[in-house]
């Protein structure tokens, strides 16, 4: 600073000289006066540009963090899904649910197989409270055109959730629900599956922008 103040007043100085005006001691002060000046004004723009480019760096980096955490994110939902939806489950499954206590032991097999994918769902609770934690983190860093990718992975999880709960409580009535439909929301299906191709397009969405992002910040 004491380097740039010298440096001001000598370019002042040959400035006043080279006007051939005359040059006193007030002339001196006044010299001392506007180098001063001009160093409040400088210093006053370097700290404004100091901060707006860490600013700008410290965004960059939580952008560039919520790519690799929302990218991430949207791969394991296809994987969740598959889980919560895979059409084989084993005896142990579904016997979290509160048992009655008059239930013979077929009503509670068949129970406890109706209850399999809502303790699948539970299981992945924090997966889901997760993923709807950082959609709105995501949206204002990256921009609402996102906002859909998010709402599938929602709709679905919704869609399964109300049929598996309907689904449950009609067999606590000692009901079948004999409608087909609800197999292709709770079962995964071999071919066209509609929900599996609607989590690939959101992940794909979502990655599209976090690709570019990552890659950027490794160059």
């Amino acid at each position: 600073m004491t380097l740039l103040f010298s440096l001001s007043s000598i370019c002042i100085v040959l400035l006043w000289i080279s006007s051939d005006m005359p040059f006193s001691l007030t002339d001196a002060k006044d010299v001392a006066a506007i180098t001063q000046s001009f160093l409040v004004g400088s210093g006053s723009i370097f700290a404004i540009l100091a901060i707006n480019k860490w600013r700008n760096e410290v965004v960059y980096k939580r952008k560039v963090e919520l790519a690799e955490e929302v990218s991430d994110l949207f791969s394991r939902a296809v994987f969740v899904f598959q889980d919560i939806r895979n059409p084989f489950s084993s005896a142990a499954e579904g016997t979290s649910r509160p048992q009655g206590e008059h239930e013979s032991p077929e009503q509670t097999d068949r129970l406890n197989h109706l209850y399999v994918t809502l303790e699948r769902m539970q299981r992945h609770f924090e997966f889901f409270q997760k993923i709807e934690t950082y959609r709105n983190k995501f949206l204002l860093y990256f921009g609402d055109e996102f906002e859909s990718a998010f709402e599938a992975v929602d709709s679905i999880r919704r869609n399964i959730r109300a049929t598996a709960v309907t689904r449950y409580q009609v067999g606590l009535q000692g009901d079948s629900w004999d409608d087909e439909d609800w197999r292709h929301i709770i079962w995964e299906t071999r071919n066209n599956d509609e929900i599996n191709q609607k989590l690939l397009n959101a992940k794909e969405q979502i990655w599209q922008v976090c690709k570019a992002v990552i890659q950027k910040s490794l160059e």
